[in-house]
């Protein structure tokens, strides 16, 4: 005996353009009825007509928990308005009762729901606040960031007010950079001056020394890092003289 196939479970979208060919075969006019267009998660679907608009909730207790366009028709409209008055935004005031009313749909396949209205509402509250707590998230880290590059921007221009051009042929700098590079080992400091004062690349400095062109590129940035410790009241010319 072959065993039935398990029924697979039908998503949220697939569920609303299911209950909307339903809906239109029973309306007047059969399934050529046109929809009513409502965005729910970019879909169609059939809002609901003034005649049917008030249906109440005793009705929504009494009637079959599976006949989806039911439910949807008689809480959308009032979700909807619902969840835009804290989320401030139609499209996503739209896919919260859209999730809410299908995850309703569900639980109420499930088990019996005594207070329908009351669980619909909670959805609609928890999905809400979810949104609004990664708004404010999402708000807190652009802040921050917005802070920092604020306080980069500051340092910056101080920096540069400071910079006195007068001062790359003061006598202090060009005794700090000659202690400095006196400090460095032998091939380091050679390998800087040749890249720096005489103009060699990476390329000619590593065939003259015999080393690699990662080894020449080693020893540069070591003395970068040991003039930029050394002038560091003086960053913008370092920039200049040897950047």
């Amino acid at each position: 005996m072959v065993s039935p196939k398990p029924q697979k479970e039908i998503s949220g979208k697939r569920l609303i353009r299911l209950t909307n060919i339903h809906a239109r075969r029973r309306q007047p006019g059969g399934i050529n009825t046109p929809l009513t267009p409502c965005r729910t998660s970019g879909i169609k679907v059939i809002c609901p007509p003034p005649s049917v608009v008030n249906y109440g909730i005793n009705y929504l207790w009494k009637m079959n928990s599976t006949d989806f366009q039911e439910l949807y028709n008689t809480w959308y409209k009032k979700s909807f308005t619902f969840a835009k008055a804290y989320v401030q935004d139609r499209m996503i005031a739209e896919d919260i009762v859209s999730e809410s009313l299908v995850k309703l749909w569900k639980m109420m396949q499930e088990k019996k729901i005594e207070y329908p209205q009351s669980l619909l509402l909670t959805l609609l509250k928890n999905k809400s606040l979810d949104h609004l707590r990664r708004e404010v998230m999402r708000q807190t880290v652009e802040e921050g960031l917005a802070e920092t590059c604020r306080r980069e921007l500051s340092i910056r221009i101080s920096t540069l007010e400071a910079c006195n051009p007068e001062d790359i042929f003061s006598s202090e700098v060009k005794e700090i950079i000659q202690k400095t590079l006196t400090s460095l080992p032998e091939q380091t400091r050679a390998i800087f001056e040749m890249s720096r004062f005489d103009g060699l690349s990476v390329k000619e400095i590593s065939l003259r020394k015999g080393i690699t062109p990662k080894a020449v590129e080693y020893h540069i940035t070591r003395s970068l890092k040991a003039l930029r410790v050394s002038l560091k009241d003086y960053l913008p010319l370092l920039v200049f003289l040897f950047g």
